[in-house]
């Protein structure tokens, strides 16, 4: 009998079951899958291994909840430095989305024990011939090549010495790192790829950090198979596409295609996208112009524009059959989520379908025009073509790409970003002051602030590099944290110098990681003794502010509340924004709200809000929360118990701070909406609003900003409120918009042109000394601006104490900034293309020039 022959077929789901079992019954807790948005990691974009989720137990395994773990954790590579996208449909082995069978060791074995797991499950479980079975370990890993020769028994002839670029794994650039042995399947092909990765096996010995590389005090392992590699094993087949994984969706797509001349990569390209797009969005994922919205976004349309040209069929038409390829035991958020998720892809579609063809009229004669010899669109024209015509960033990638063009994405981002923050007008995680401290950033402390409001407590850590924006870790701490679009809280501490002096500072609080939340305060007026660990400190929330927030949180969830009642269960929200003076919230619905509808969404809410209904907070396990219909938001992070509220209406599961008693709540009153959010995200809503902390009896009388038959047009309420109000309102809002479309033309202008002093030559550079009066809108566009300039020579713009450096691939910008910045003990970040940093103040043309001359002359 031929070694082909003696393979065992299984499925997908046997192969998982099996390897769960085998795990299991070996001493490993199954842990599910952790959600594709990584928590509390912002070095990736999406979970993209089996190891994200257990990446702090790595680096502390003494905190971990086990000794040893198995998962099957599911995987989307399609951004930053694991970007599989533009091979997906081109080659057999590429996926944005794919599942990863994994075990993984928190000190409980060693390297003998984890390689004779993955021997044993591949030759006796899966019944793998071992003579078509290769191994490969670092040059430098004596160890691992005698247990692979010497334990195991396979041949010397068996086992390849490599070097670290194909045996050292780690994440990123920084974090949990170490050499691996890696097993390979014999094709027995003339594949360029005979011979086939099916497991690695990672030793976590080393933690790289900017300081270098450092040994861990523990091994740990960390394993990963993935699985639509192993099924083409298993299933006779050289192709991840033939297998049970995908060959249902490629069914579908050929019966139902009419263009039959069509690229069979498209087949492909459409069965991949659509499980990405499906999982992505059951985890929260929206549509949207940045970061994780705009990879998705690009996913989904990639998908819809293979799907127009094959004919016939849509992507929603194959969310049907991705679901039953996945039990509802196995992953139940697909299913949970099914309605919301194919509105969501089907309004994608349909909007990329409606713009397309005024878009590829639009970029096509801009790039007839265009004279650029790089045949890059620049990331201004580009952002006027989002901001104007209202063309997504992907959509101009996607028609440039169709004439040999590209786009400057980068330069589009930042712009994008500040847009984003401009139109938020409010704190984001991203604004606030980041640490290179290790002992304050795993520092971890006890909050006690849904209980208490003052406490007198002990500084755990400090960091006062940036004594302006000083970070302090509390052992016990009042404060909130900005999390899920809440404001955080603030306060003031007051410090207790050793001779019984008190200082009061005002502080905003800050999330370090899951476990710790920290102050942030201005300690530059402070003496050098103050602020150090140990001192003791009397810490206030501000109540009033706290009051303001937790009124418009419990708002939030009465607004979600009504919407269920009036349009359905089906509706889902996907964010909320929630400080002291206004919320919005953001909900999935396909269709624009009737008149009739926001009345009543309104009425409902504030039926509720304006009723005594007193509320009870209790802490349960979250499994319990769900049976009992709590709601939750699904891109939200919640651990194994959490606290709910129960009143009149169904619980709320409460990760951020609420009001005990409704009336404190209302009335609730509709500022505006709901618009769709963007100008292009069809299917998502905002509703904007705000919660009037009026102690008054009796009915409410304020009216909201409904449309206009919902009002009477003239004259003014019992309480002297202009009726017209919401027109003089929308009068005003379009006379801004009018104004700040001609300002944002002329900072575009000005950006283009260069505002101030001609640029200087400074040690083989291009220097641009902006005056500090300048605003941020307009430093945007002449980072835009001086992307075309990058030629062999870095470019640098200065602006007081800010400084951007652009530079082409000779010159690393991240590390001329640093040494630039760093000479007047100032910070900076950023990448090898593009890099900015900042110094305590403000600095003259002449410093600035000196100090690039040294750095560029090191």
């Amino acid at each position: 009998m031929s070694a082909a022959a003696r393979l065992r077929t299984l499925t997908a789901g046997q192969v998982r079951s099996k390897f769960v079992d085998y795990f299991a019954t070996r001493g490993h807790r199954h842990v599910p899958s952790s959600s594709l948005i990584p928590s509390n990691d912002k070095s990736i974009l999406f979970t993209n291994a089996g190891m994200v989720q257990f990446k702090q137990h790595f680096l502390n395994p003494t905190a971990a909840p086990c000794k040893a773990a198995v998962s099957v954790q599911k995987c989307v590579r399609a951004g930053g430095k694991h970007n599989d996208l533009d091979n997906v449909g081109y080659t057999p082995r590429h996926h944005t989305f794919f599942e990863m069978l994994g075990n993984f060791s928190f000190g409980s074995y060693d390297k003998t024990q984890a390689i004779r797991y993955a021997w044993e499950f591949l030759t006796e479980e899966l019944q793998l011939p071992k003579e078509r079975l290769k191994a490969t370990v670092l040059e430098s890993d004596r160890q691992s090549l005698d247990i692979w020769t010497n334990v195991i028994g396979l041949p010397r002839s068996s086992v390849a010495q490599l070097t670290e670029r194909d045996n050292w794994w780690s994440m990123g650039e920084f974090g949990p790192c170490g050499p691996c042995t890696e097993v390979f399947w014999d094709n027995h092909s003339m594949d360029p790829e005979r011979w086939l990765e099916i497991w690695n096996v990672v030793f976590m010995q080393h933690n790289k950090t900017l300081d270098g590389l450092s040994d861990l005090d523990t091994l740990c392992i960390d394993t990963g198979m993935g699985l639509e590699r192993v099924l083409s094993v298993l299933q006779g087949s050289l192709d991840n596409y033939q297998t049970d994984l995908f060959v249902p969706l490629l069914d579908k797509i050929r019966s139902a295609a009419t263009n039959r001349a069509a690229d069979p990569a498209l087949h492909r390209i459409m069965a991949d996208h659509v499980k990405s797009s499906v999982f992505l969005m059951s985890d929260g994922v929206i549509p949207g112009p940045v970061n994780r919205g705009y990879v998705l976004r690009k996913i989904v349309r990639r998908g819809a524009r293979a799907a127009a040209t094959v004919g016939g069929i849509h992507m929603t038409d194959l969310v049907p059959t991705v679901l039953d390829m996945y039990p509802r035991d196995l992953y139940p958020e697909l299913h949970e989520r099914r309605v919301q998720v194919t509105e969501m892809l089907r309004s994608e579609e349909e909007f990329l379908h409606s713009i397309l063809t005024r878009a590829r009229h639009q970029v096509t004669v801009y790039l007839k025009n265009a004279t650029s010899e790089s045949r890059v669109i620049p990331a201004d024209r580009a952002f006027d073509m989002y901001a104007s015509h209202g063309f997504p960033l992907d959509v101009v990638e996607m028609i440039a790409e169709e004439h040999g063009w590209t786009v400057d994405v980068d330069g589009v981002q930042v712009l994008l970003e500040e847009h984003r923050h401009v139109s938020a007008g409010k704190l984001t995680a991203d604004d606030e002051p980041t640490t290179k401290s290790v002992a304050v950033t795993n520092a971890a402390n006890k909050f006690v602030g849904y209980d208490r409001l003052t406490v007198d407590t002990t500084v755990r850590a400090v960091d006062l590099a940036d004594s302006a924006n000083a970070v302090v870790v509390l052992q016990d701490c009042p404060f909130y944290a900005l999390g899920g679009g809440q404001a955080p809280d603030v306060g003031s501490l007051t410090i207790i110098a050793p001779d019984g002096h008190q200082l009061t500072v005002p502080c905003r609080a800050v999330a370090l990681n899951d476990d710790c939340t920290a102050v942030v305060l201005d300690a530059s007026t402070l003496p050098p003794s103050a602020l150090v660990t140990g001192a003791q400190v009397h810490a206030a929330v501000d109540t009033a502010h706290r009051a303001r927030v937790a009124a418009h949180h419990s708002a939030t969830h009465l607004v979600h509340y009504a919407l269920h009642q009036v349009l359905g269960p089906y509706v889902t929200q996907a964010g909320s924004s929630v400080d002291a003076a206004k919320l919005s919230f953001d909900f999935t619905h396909p269709k624009a709200l009737t008149t009739d509808q926001l009345v009543q969404v309104q009425a409902v809410a504030n039926g509720i809000a304006t009723a005594a209904h007193a509320a009870e907070i209790a802490t349960v396990p979250m499994t319990t929360a769900k049976s009992m219909g709590a709601a939750m938001h699904f891109a939200d992070k919640y651990g194994d118990a959490g606290r709910v509220v129960f009143s009149s209406v169904p619980p709320s599961s409460l990760l951020r701070t609420h009001v005990t008693s409704a009336p404190r709540d209302g009335p609730i009153v509709i500022l505006s909406g709901p618009v769709v959010r963007a100008g292009h995200s069809t299917g998502l809503r905002r509703f904007a609003g705000a919660a009037a902390l009026s102690r008054r009896r009796g009915p409410c009388k304020q009216r909201s900003a409904l449309p206009r038959k919902c009002l009477p047009a003239t004259g003014t309420s019992a309480e002297g409120v202009p009726l017209d109000l919401p027109d003089r309102i929308a009068r005003a809002k379009a006379h801004t918009k009018t104004v700040q479309k001609a300002k944002d033309a002329m900072l575009a202008h000005l950006a283009k042109h260069h505002v101030g002093p001609a640029p200087r030559e400074v040690a083989g550079a291009t220097v641009f000394h902006v005056d500090p009066s300048m605003e941020e809108a307009y430093l945007k566009r002449r980072i835009g601006a001086m992307r075309a300039e990058v030629k062999d020579k870095p470019v640098v713009m200065t602006h007081g104490a800010q400084i951007t450096v652009l530079a082409p691939a000779s010159v690393d910008a991240k590390a001329l900034v640093m040494t630039i910045v760093e000479r007047f003990g100032g910070s900076g970040g950023g990448s090898k293309g593009m890099a900015t940093g900042k110094v305590p103040k403000s600095l003259g043309d002449k410093a600035w020039d000196e100090a690039i001359a040294a750095a560029l002359s090191k």
